[in-house]
């Protein structure tokens, strides 16, 4: 509908005339003019909220509509002003919109509007909790076994598994809280987390790991396992569970501080992992960007003083030793605008001893291990020479990189695991042309830093080139799908060169024990090639790798081994729902010096049918044999298995469906081994027949 337009003074004479024609007088439209409710604000659900009217009189029709309930009811007039004052009736939780209506003559006219932001009854703006549960009945129904094969513990079983966890994610202003737990159970204790730590004694069902974050502004709090941000030698894998605190002073300070369990633990028994003091990795880490520009110039500092007992962990079947160590290290970053040239140095050095721990030494007079102090060097450099992209819009770059590391002969952290007595020098580059890609690398290392004259200096030499190229995005980029497409492969080659050599004389000491041929010197190339055709309907794959060991060492010069594989793979969708993979690949190792060649051949076929939308069948048959040209012994193996599984969306309470899925399987195993030499023939084979069935609880 047009609207006309009239001056100020048209509206004075229309409003004497009807003074004296008797008309009652006009009345201006009733408008929101303001609300104690700021746009974008949370609210708790009992809020007080405050809409100012203008031009409202005591005869006027308000309405409150919020969201879709009408609660005028429950908004009282207070001059000018609706007020609402929750009494019976909260708020509704989320975003909603406080609309308010003036009738007149029976017909409605939206006056104006407040958007509202709830919290929900925790006092959150976001409040989500989510709970997963996972169950699986797997069970054994027969097996059958050779002599040779020996019996399994057990011929049948039906156990219950389960993964269980919950997941929180709330939010209040610049407050949020993230947490989650996972569990694991098992009916069978010997599948418990930590039966190899409890045994008869361990838990079926367990914990497995958990965190909480809570992150107010610039600062956050972690507890659980934590991935801690260490630096290349100071706590870079330190993950334990723990406590972990951060602080962003400005946009280029920040501080970490996290105290963890040294070695990985599970279980309810120790929550925070900080029971043992004397098992507690503590740590502390700080950068400051010195420039405005991110990237510029970025000093980091790490310090860790930790300690570990010689229990053994849930996970580790070995006797360890107690260890004390305090380690710190200093990082600079720095980079060119663009990152066209970047560096990244490191210095560390580490106090490391392993203290008295009664229980290794049982009161024996066990030797001490002195302390040692060592350090660590790395460095990288950095050049892009190019990214961007040529005329036709592919990608072209060029990128350089060196990179330097020295580590003592008995640098040791915990929480990190560098390969000590290491100096090392490594230039790469990267390139893209195209559909092109070449990456190559050269490097060169050597170990038995100190120099001692009785130890061998092991030096390698390793160099490194690998080519990609996409002929069908090259030849035929504008139909991809066409016949010529399908018949232009993917092409990848792939060469190395590996020289292992002795870089000292330790045989002229005659404390040593070595003599001229211990001295090794072993050169290894290799050169692999793989394509690959894709179709819409079939797949074909090949590969090409040959390895030569060349031995050079003094009195092994014949010590040298070729090793040939040619490799085949196909897959082809029949019709819609079954497809038909197949491989074969044949190997040949030459072993010079013992004038004899080992073959092994491998055939496999493998079929996946979708009969129904709920019904699937697959199966797969393995065949493997060795033989050699002197006939010395021969070796065969067939592994095969069938399954038919079923999935199924069992209804639930809300409209909800609970994934159930179910099936039965066949395995087969054999291996037949025939030694003329010396006579130790076998034959092994075994069977089982499995079940099972899982389903998502939510």
């Amino acid at each position: 509908m047009q609207r006309g337009h009239f001056s100020s003074m048209s509206f004075i004479y229309i409003y004497m005339l009807g003074a004296l024609l008797g008309w009652p007088a006009f009345s201006q439209a009733v408008e929101v003019t303001g609300s104690n409710i700021m746009a974008g604000q949370w609210v708790d659900k009992d809020a007080k909220v405050s809409i100012e009217l203008n031009n409202v009189t005591v005869t006027d029709d308000i309405r409150v509509f919020v969201g879709n309930a009408d609660l005028t009811a429950l908004f009282k007039r207070s001059g000018n002003e609706l007020v609402f004052q929750p009494s019976i009736v909260d708020l509704p939780y989320g975003e909603s919109s406080i609309k308010l209506y003036s009738i007149h003559d029976n017909e409605w006219s939206e006056v104006g509007a407040v958007q509202i932001r709830v919290r929900k009854v925790s006092g959150f703006d976001r409040f989500e909790i989510t709970p997963q549960l996972n169950l699986t009945v797997k069970s054994q129904l027969g097996e059958g076994h050779s002599v040779d094969a020996g019996a399994p513990p057990r011929s049948t079983f039906n156990d219950l598994t389960g993964q269980g966890g919950i997941n929180l994610d709330a939010a209040r202003d610049d407050l949020s809280v993230q947490a989650r737990a996972n569990l694991i159970g098992s009916s069978y204790r010997e599948e418990a987390l930590r039966f190899a730590q409890k045994g008869v004694h361990a838990p079926k069902v367990d914990l497995s790991d958990y965190l909480i974050s809570l992150n107010k502004g610039r600062g956050s709090l972690y507890i659980g396992h934590y991935q801690y941000q260490g630096s290349r030698y100071v706590m870079s894998n330190a993950a334990n569970r723990g406590i972990t605190a951060s602080y962003q002073f400005t946009d280029r300070v920040s501080l970490t501080g996290t105290a963890q369990n040294s070695t990985a633990i599970v279980g309810f028994d120790d929550f925070l992992g900080l029971n043992k003091s004397n098992n507690t990795t503590y740590g502390i880490s700080g950068g400051i960007e010195l420039f405005e520009r991110p990237g510029a110039l970025k000093v980091e500092g790490y310090f860790s003083d930790a300690s570990r007992r010689s229990d053994l962990g849930f996970n580790v079947g070995a006797i360890t030793d107690a260890e004390k160590n305090r380690a710190m290290a200093v990082r600079v970053l720095t980079s060119t605008p663009e990152s066209m040239f970047s560096l990244e140095t490191e210095v560390a050095e580490s106090t490391f001893t392993n203290p008295n721990d009664q229980a290794l030494d049982q009161g024996f007079g066990v030797v001490a291990v002195n302390k040692t102090t060592d350090r660590a060097y790395f460095g990288r450099l950095m050049y892009n020479a190019y990214q961007g992209n040529m005329e036709s819009g592919k990608p072209l770059s060029l990128s350089l990189s060196y990179e330097f590391e020295r580590i003592d002969p008995l640098f040791k952290t915990i929480g990190s695991f560098p390969q000590a007595d290491l100096e090392r020098g490594m230039f790469s580059l990267t390139g893209t042309l195209g559909d092109l890609t070449l990456t190559a690398s050269t490097e060169e290392r050597r170990d038995n830093l100190e120099n001692l004259a009785t130890i061998l200096t092991t030096k390698t030499q390793n160099s490194q080139v690998n080519a990609s190229l996409a002929l069908k995005n090259m030849l035929a980029p504008n139909n991809p799908e066409g016949v010529l497409a399908a018949l232009l492969p993917s092409v990848n080659v792939n060469y190395s060169h590996i020289h292992q050599f002795a870089g000292n004389r330790p045989d002229l000491d005659p404390l040593s024990g070595f003599s001229l041929g211990h001295l090794p010197d072993q050169l290894t190339t290799a050169i692999g090639l793989s394509s690959n055709w894709n179709s819409e309907k079939w797949s074909l794959g090949y590969n090409y790798n040959q390895s030569r060991q060349d031995n050079r060492q003094l009195g092994r010069e014949l010590a040298d081994f070729i090793n040939t594989l040619h490799g085949i793979n196909a897959q082809i969708q029949m019709f819609d729902g079954l497809s038909i993979n197949a491989g074969f690949s044949r190997n040949e190792g030459v072993d010079q010096e013992q004038a004899i060649t080992t073959y092994t051949l491998h055939r496999n076929i493998g079929l996946n049918w979708i009969l129904l939308d709920d019904w699937t069948v697959n199966g797969n048959i393995d065949l493997n044999r060795i033989s050699d040209s002197q006939q010395n012994s021969t070796s065969q193996s067939l592994s095969g298995n069938a399954q038919i599984s079923w999935q199924y969306r069992m209804p639930s309470f809300g409209g909800e469906y609970i994934p159930v899925q179910a099936y039965l399987r066949y395995d087969r195993q054999m291996n037949e081994t025939v030694d003329n030499v010396f006579g130790f023939n076998s034959n092994v084979s075994d069977w089982k027949i499995l079940a099972g069935i899982s389903l998502s609880v939510f």
